[in-house]
């Protein structure tokens, strides 16, 4: 479903991917893999996190754009997860 080599019109599901240190050094994940839609002025993310964890963030707020949901899920899970190190 994603390789980083992959042209991102390649991707079967995967639709982005944004780097993040903190999970490269702690997990061996150094980006972030997500997937996003827009409808109807509804935005969601997927985002796939470590030790096979997914998190589904959906909102019918236009206040934060895809990119930013995506960035709000991925800090709260690296918040939830700091106290392991």
């Amino acid at each position: 479903m994603y390789n980083e080599s992959m042209a991102t019109n390649d991707r079967l599901v995967w639709t982005a991917a944004t780097p993040n240190r903190w999970l490269g050094d702690k997990f061996d994940m150094p980006n972030v893999i997500w997937s996003n839609g827009i409808a109807g002025g509804y935005r969601s993310v997927i985002v796939r996190l470590p030790q096979n964890y997914y998190l589904v963030l959906l909102t019918n707020s236009p206040d934060l754009s895809v990119g930013q949901l995506e960035a709000v899920g991925v800090n709260a899970f690296i918040a939830w997860m700091q106290h392991n190190f």
